[in-house]
């Protein structure tokens, strides 16, 4: 298992964002059952929190380079200070366009009597929906404006429950490229969302290098 400073925030956000993306769909239910704005405002604010994490598990492989990156822009800025989950992945895109998590099932080859991990296909949360549903968040966070139109709660709640199920499906094992001056590879990442809190287990795996003629 892979043990590193980066490694270990990665697992750290990785289990805030699971466990704030579960605690987002117990107030969403409450709220279904009561109609209380006060539990969909507590579910709303939960998985944009949830969604922040992840973003900065993305930051947390590409850490040093993200960091060069920000710091050398038109107006340079501390990249701790960084907060906006829709900036961040936009950034993190001009790093390594292969940065985003990508879904994965891990197999055992009984030739060789190891398991491997291969791309799972199905409806996850992509960067898309990701950036799609997290600007929709955003609108939520603050107080209605009473002369303004409907923001339409109850279309948001069923698209937040369809985000939770690919939130869960894309994180419970799931493959990130690492591409930086150090290391050029892959790490594995599973998690165990049925345990709180769950538990994050991060493998790391090299690109083969071609062989020599």
């Amino acid at each position: 298992m892979k043990s590193s400073p980066e490694a270990n925030i990665y697992s750290e956000k990785m289990s805030e964002a699971i466990e704030r993306a579960k605690a987002c769909r117990i107030f969403l239910e409450d709220f279904k059952l009561s109609g209380d704005r006060y539990q969909f405002d507590s579910a709303v604010l939960q998985f944009r929190k949830s969604l922040e994490c992840m973003v900065y598990c993305s930051i947390a492989p590409n850490k040093k380079e993200y960091e060069e990156f920000r710091q050398s822009s038109e107006k340079p800025a501390d990249f701790r200070k960084d907060y906006n989950a829709t900036k961040i992945l936009t950034m993190l895109g001009k790093i390594n366009a292969e940065f985003y998590p990508q879904a994965a099932q891990k197999e055992l080859s009984y030739l060789h009597g190891h398991h491997h991990f291969s791309a799972k296909k199905g409806e996850f949360l992509t960067k898309k929906r990701f950036i799609a549903i997290y600007d929709r968040l955003g609108k939520f966070l603050h107080a209605d404006n009473p002369w303004s139109n409907s923001k339409g709660i109850h279309n948001l709640v069923v698209d937040i429950d369809a985000s939770l199920n690919y939130l869960f499906d894309l994180l419970k094992c799931h493959i990130v490229y690492v591409k930086t001056r150090k290391f050029i590879g892959i790490w594995l990442v599973e998690v165990n969302i049925q345990i709180s809190p769950c538990l994050v287990e991060v493998y790391e795996a090299k690109r083969a290098e071609a062989p020599k003629s």
